[in-house]
């Protein structure tokens, strides 16, 4: 069981739960309803937002713009409560793009890739998503902001 925070009670599991079970399908439907981090302690919720949105993003196989929007509502999130830095977590075949698209939205962002996403247990899965991010991320640069 890994959990969201080092130290949180909370693990990643419930995410997966709340998306495939409880149709949950924003980040801060899960921190607020699911997981209650929203109540209990706003620091945390930050903290955790990234993660979150990780796994979801996997789950629900977002695309693009959902990514961005996760991204972009992280960022309003720590500039509201006067933060800069966070710490996103990801598998590594998404973490190049993550981390891009937070710098580029003003959050100065340190990657902690995860061994224990569902995608690097699989070797095509793996492969697969890391295509797939190579051609998000030239879109990204192309279409984007670069």
């Amino acid at each position: 069981m890994q959990p969201i925070l080092e130290e949180g009670a909370a693990i990643r599991a419930e995410v997966v739960y709340s998306v495939r079970n409880e149709m949950a399908c924003t980040i801060e439907d899960v921190l607020a309803r699911r997981l209650g981090m929203q109540f209990y302690s706003w620091y945390d919720a930050i903290e955790a937002a990234p993660v979150v949105g990780s796994v979801m993003a996997q789950e629900l196989r977002w695309d693009e713009p959902f990514a961005r929007e996760s991204i972009t509502g992280v960022s309003k999130l720590l500039r509201d409560h006067h933060l800069a830095d966070a710490v996103f977590v990801s598998d590594r075949p998404h973490m190049l793009r993550v981390l891009r698209m937070a710098s580029d939205d003003g959050i100065t962002a340190w990657g902690s890739p995860t061994t224990t996403s569902p995608i690097e247990t699989d070797a095509m899965g793996r492969v697969d998503a890391t295509l797939h991010e190579l051609g998000a991320l030239a879109q990204y640069f192309v279409l984007g902001r670069s």
